[in-house]
């Protein structure tokens, strides 16, 4: 039985950090605006899209962020 390798979890990382760059550029592009030049409503509506998470997730994500700051 072929042993299958486990995939590099810090590489793995990267390549999510580097999608989920790729649709905050794709999304700003597409709606004109800049996600930091979002009001706290807007930005939970548009993460909650651009990271395909619930309303719920996409706040408690920002406050998480803000709290990190």
């Amino acid at each position: 039985m072929e042993q299958t390798k486990n995939p590099d979890p810090i590489n793995a990382s990267l390549s999510r950090d580097e999608e989920v760059k790729r649709r905050i550029i794709d999304w700003e592009e597409r709606n004109g605006k800049k996600l930091n030049d979002l009001s706290r409503r807007e930005w939970i509506d548009a993460i909650s899209v651009i990271m395909c998470l619930t309303k719920y997730e996409a706040e408690e994500y920002l406050d998480y962020l803000t709290m990190k700051l």
